[in-house]
C-alpha cells in the first residue's frame, strides 16, 4: 500500500458501488467490505465502523444545493435537485444515481401519498 498516498477508497463491491458488508470468517469476526483506493489502486478490506468513518465518505452539503434528502433504509442520500430534473428531462437514467434501487421507492412511494391526498 502507497504509504505517501491519501487513500480515496471506494466500494470494490455491490451494483454502482454501493458498499456491502459480508461475514468472512478468515478476514474478520465482524463483515467486511473490499475497497479500492481511487488514486494508486491500493486494495484493503474495511469493516462497517470503519467504512463510516471516512472523511470520504462525508458530504459536504453547499456542494449539493438545492438538494433533496431521501432516508432510505439503508442510508441517507443527498441528491442536487439538478440531477433529479435532468433524470426527468431523459438527460440521465436514473440507473446513474448511486444507491438508486434503495431511492427510487422512497420517491415513488412519496408521489403517491401526494397523489392520494389530492383525491380528497
Amino acid at each position: 500500500m502507497n504509504r505517501e498516498c491519501e487513500h480515496e477508497w471506494v466500494s470494490n463491491s455491490g451494483r454502482g458501488g454501493e458498499p456491502i458488508f459480508k461475514e468472512n470468517g478468515n478476514m474478520s469476526t465482524s463483515a467486511v467490505m473490499h475497497v479500492k483506493c481511487d488514486k494508486c489502486g491500493a486494495r484493503t478490506w474495511l469493516s462497517e465502523d470503519d467504512w463510516n468513518l471516512l472523511e470520504s465518505n462525508v458530504i459536504d452539503l453547499q456542494d449539493h444545493h438545492p438538494h433533496l434528502t431521501i432516508p432510505t433504509k439503508n442510508a441517507v442520500h443527498v441528491l442536487p435537485v439538478a440531477l433529479i430534473k435532468d433524470v426527468i428531462d431523459g438527460k440521465k437514467l436514473i440507473f446513474d444515481i448511486d444507491g438508486w434501487e434503495d431511492i427510487l421507492p422512497v420517491i415513488l412511494s412519496d408521489y403517491l401519498k401526494g397523489m392520494e391526498m389530492n383525491d380528497d
